[in-house]
């Protein structure tokens, strides 16, 4: 141990006698960081050692990963701090965030939100394959937070440390050194390894992983002039014979056989190697922080003594001033202007209204994250960077913005209980017709068919309000269930819609509008007992209504609420299948469901659905609404009420826990629910909910008389299983109720339309 001691001691002293040989300034100490995903967990060990060894870093480099604790710690940040950051990262969502956060989403595309298994870009109306698993634009995000106190900075080299990152030019494989810019799109470009996270354009070049050409960016420091340089290198190795018994440990071992020629040059030009014992690890190991971290204090500790020989040769120089550590929440800045880049002046209104900043405002960079990431649920922008540059009284917000560009075509799978299984596709179409605007065909393929083209459109003169028209065509199998439980009759059920609406919005969690919609429906019995209900008129229905929502997930949610309050009006005439003319007849409905997170892995949740049918008469001799003068006849089968089944169908389906789907009409409803929610595992949940309530039951049997058999009381409960999968939400629900003897069972697995 003495002799390799003093071996250390006579290296540094070597090294630190030819560099002040050549001049007598303090020779500069450069740290040069691998690449490696997970495995970039190591460099935080290796720094902690740094420190206490007394090295002060004067420049660094990094490759993907090792560009992310670089920059941190030339900001400012320390090991502890970048240890910290590292730790609360979800880094399996911010390399895969193919998903927006559903709160980000505009309330238009909240019900989209998460439906789809995979969505491939269309460009020159074919669909093409996605350049990346993940956007990244949770990362972005990240990256920007945490970079706020050198947003303003474009020339790496004047932040605390001088910085530089290494990226490939996807189209010439050469590497690009990132030394200049927007500091946050350096790192992500760094980042984004191949098929992972889609590439970053950056001054016209497309930008991928530094890794690819090289991984190890040692030459890069000695082309800035650094003296000394000490490398940490976390690559991948090649793999050997009998490793090579897997087709994706062969495609990893062809793309590594670049890349270690180029490590192995620029290990050879490390003053001081660090090698941490990655062994058996991968870039995904990211569950294994607590083991990389260690295993690179421990490589770094087996060259102590040297690197304290090193610190102490250097402190005949003078030292510069210790940088300052960033704080984890940073002070809010003044906005007193804002500048859009990427946008023609007359489609600045796009986002003007989405950002909801009115200058000047004191902004968070939680608040101007938050503003961002509204931007991006819109789904009109593809692209959006911000440049905070200082002002005499504060800052200017720069917003870079790219429109989206590329069509998206989507599809998912789909099993239930009650419509069995389906195939559901997807096109969209953006900024089609005109700017801000959405064109999509959404189509379900089975037993139960549905199909809908929509095209909806923000104002330009009109802040927030749009409009839209939609064509729609539904084909679903209802069973009739009598009082045994038993299905009695089989019916088949077609609607034909158009709607025309005229929508405005609040937020991102608020809309209301109205709608005129032209409603044709059919319907015959499959077998069993006719129905005395209409399923066959010709409606006109004025319809107004309120949504809310602010859920966190669509399905087994933690917290936030849902509301749905419509009011729907046939028109003074319509047609029956009796060629019967009637009085108007109106329909009031308010679905109201909360979710309370009361700990990580615990919420309760609570819930109201009260919906009623009447008459409305404009004659002041008469009541303006009386829901009892209302018979069978005045009511089509698609404007009454049906109560039963587990799934949130909206609408007039009206779910309730214990009944079975549509098992019971009715023309009013009450129902009160309660539940708690269990995450024992991660996306895996165990919920148990309890429903009572009053509703009115129709008498098939006496045609004429009112449908009222008032204050039925019906209750129900049951537990549910449920985890998310790769093709959506898995449940299996258990339940009881009044009208049934027994225990019965619902199961489904994705998402329904």
């Amino acid at each position: 141990m003495r002799v390799r001691n003093i071996y250390s001691k006579i290296i540094c002293i070597l090294i630190c006698c030819f560099i002040f040989a050549k001049s007598a300034d303090k020779p500069t100490i450069g740290l040069a960081l691998s690449g490696g995903g997970a495995k970039g967990a190591a460099h935080i060990g290796v720094l902690k050692v740094l420190e206490e060894a007394g090295i002060e870093v004067d420049y660094i480099s990094g490759t993907s990963m090792g560009s992310f604790i670089g920059a941190l710690y030339a900001i400012g940040y320390d090991s502890k701090r970048i240890e910290k950051i590292y730790r609360e990262l979800d880094w399996e969502a911010l390399l895969f965030d193919q998903k927006i956060n559903r709160r980000s989403l505009s309330i238009q595309e909240k019900k989209y939100h998460s439906r789809y298994v995979r969505e491939f870009p269309i460009k020159d109306w074919q669909i093409k394959l996605p350049r990346g698993l993940g956007y990244g634009h949770t990362l972005s995000q990240t990256i920007s937070q945490l970079t706020w106190p050198v947003n303003h900075v474009d020339d790496f080299s004047k932040i605390p440390i001088p910085f530089l990152c290494i990226a490939t030019d996807l189209e010439t494989g050469e590497a690009i050194v990132l030394d200049h810019g927007y500091l946050p799109d350096a790192i992500r470009a760094s980042m984004s390894f191949p098929s992972v996270l889609t590439p970053v354009e950056i001054d016209g070049k497309l930008l991928s992983d530094g890794g690819i050409v090289r991984n190890l960016p040692v030459q890069d420091l000695r082309d800035k002039g650094v003296d000394i340089i000490i490398g940490v290198d976390i690559g991948a190795k090649l793999y050997n014979k009998n490793e090579l018994q897997t087709v994706v440990n062969l495609m990893e071992q062809i793309s590594r056989y670049f890349g270690e020629e180029s490590n192995k040059e620029q290990r050879e030009k490390c003053d001081i190697l660090i090698t941490p014992d990655i062994e058996g690890f991968t870039a995904s190991s990211f569950f294994a922080t607590d083991t990389l971290i260690e295993r690179g204090e421990r490589a770094a500790w087996k060259i102590l003594p040297q690197l304290k020989n090193l610190a102490d040769s250097l402190k005949q120089f003078k030292q510069d001033v210790i940088k300052s550590i960033p704080q984890t929440k940073f002070s809010p800045v003044n906005v007193v202007s804002i500048e859009f880049r990427g946008l023609p002046k007359d489609k600045e209104y796009l986002i003007q209204g989405i950002l909801n900043i009115t200058p000047p405002q004191l902004l968070t960079p939680e608040e101007l994250n938050n503003s961002i990431d509204r931007i991006y649920g819109s789904q009109y922008f593809e692209r959006v960077t911000y440049i905070l540059e200082p002002h005499a009284n504060g800052v200017n917000l720069i917003l870079n913005v790219t429109e989206k560009k590329e069509n998206i075509f989507k599809f998912g799978i789909q099993y239930n209980s009650d419509m069995k299984s389906a195939v559901l596709l997807n096109t969209t179409f953006r900024n089609l017709f005109n700017a801000q605007s959405r064109f999509s065909m959404d189509v379900r393929l089975g037993v139960n068919t549905f199909a809908e083209l929509s095209y909806f459109s923000y104002s330009k003169t009109l802040p927030g309000m749009g409009y839209g028209i939609d064509l729609l065509y539904d084909n679903f199998e209802v069973p009739v269930i009598d009082s045994s439980g038993s299905i009695n009759a089989l019916f088949d059920y077609k609607a034909y819609s158009i709607d025309l609406s005229l929508q405005s919005t609040f937020s991102n969690d608020y809309i209301f509008g109205g709608i005129l919609e032209g409603l044709y429906s059919t319907g015959k019995v499959i077998y069993g007992n006719e129905l005395s209900s209409s399923f066959n008129p010709k409606l006109i229905n004025a319809i107004g209504f309120v949504k809310v929502d602010t859920y966190d997930q669509t399905v087994f949610p933690h917290s936030g609420l849902k509301l749905f309050a419509e009011a729907k009006v046939i028109s003074d005439k319509y047609t029956h299948r009796y060629g019967e003319r009637h009085d108007s007849v109106s329909r009031f409905l308010l679905l109201y469901s909360h979710s309370i997170k009361l700990h990580n892995r615990l919420s309760i949740f609570y819930g109201l659905e009260t919906g009623v049918i009447g008459k409305i008469w404009l004659s002041s001799r008469k009541p303006f609404f009386k829901k009892n003068d209302v018979d069978l006849n005045e009511i089509p089968g698609d404007f009454l009420f049906w109560v039963g089944g587990p799934a949130d169908y909206e609408n007039n389906l009206i779910s309730f826990t214990g009944l079975r789907f549509m098992e019971i009409s009715t023309n009013e409803v009450t129902i009160y629910s309660a539940g708690i929610q269990l995450e024992p595992w991660d996306s895996k949940y165990i919920s148990f909910k309890g429903n009572w309530g009053e509703l009115s039951t129709i008498n098939y049997n006496q045609e004429n008389s009112s449908i009222y058999n008032k204050n039925k009381e019906i209750y129900g409960y049951g537990i549910t299983i449920g985890m998310d999968t790769p093709i959506g939400p898995f449940q299996y629900i258990l339940m009881k109720g009044s009208e049934s003897d027994d225990f019965f069972s619902h199961i489904s697995i994705g998402w329904w339309i």
